[in-house]
């Protein structure tokens, strides 16, 4: 059995599609010529300057960057590849570290509804609720202080160094 790609003949792109089998029941698409070979549509095309179609390697059109990617072509795998922008590593970490400073919020609730249960009724604030709101705080503050080197951060090395 034979096998066949299509190409487009005014620019030597490949078709999506191939076909693998008899010749006598090749279905070429419209618009679209044939060559023997099942060739790789995203890293080869056709050269038509020449005498006879050849299949060449082909870099296609780099897909657009964005706010949180950009590409490179990688000759091993012959894709363009996506790398994180900056921004998209910042955002990364500072999600991370937000999601512990949620966390440790999370367990406010119970100590903040005591100390105001007690001031509100004109007394003290039991000191187990007001040390455990002292530990939060503590715990809180090194990652607010993380989250804003992350925030101020310009390099990825600095990003690095910030946690």
């Amino acid at each position: 059995m034979k096998k066949y790609s299509f190409f487009d003949p005014a620019t030597g792109l490949f078709h999506r599609t191939a076909y693998e089998g008899p010749e006598a029941f090749v279905c070429v698409p419209e618009g679209f010529e044939k060559i023997e070979g099942h060739f790789d549509m995203h890293c080869q095309r056709v050269d038509l300057t020449g005498a006879e179609p050849v299949v060449v390697d082909y870099v296609p059109p780099a897909p657009a960057d964005d706010q949180l990617q950009t590409w490179q072509w990688d000759s091993a795998t012959r894709r363009w590849l996506s790398f994180p922008t900056l921004a998209a590593l910042k955002a990364q970490r500072i999600a991370s570290v937000q999601a512990e400073i949620d966390a440790q919020e999370l367990q406010q609730a119970r100590p903040q509804r005591d100390v105001l249960t007690a001031l509100v009724a004109g007394l003290q604030p039991p000191p187990e609720a007001v040390l455990r709101l002292q530990e939060i705080e503590a715990a809180i503050v090194p990652l607010r202080a993380r989250r804003a080197a992350l925030e101020a951060a310009t390099t990825e090395t600095e990003l690095t160094s910030a946690g």
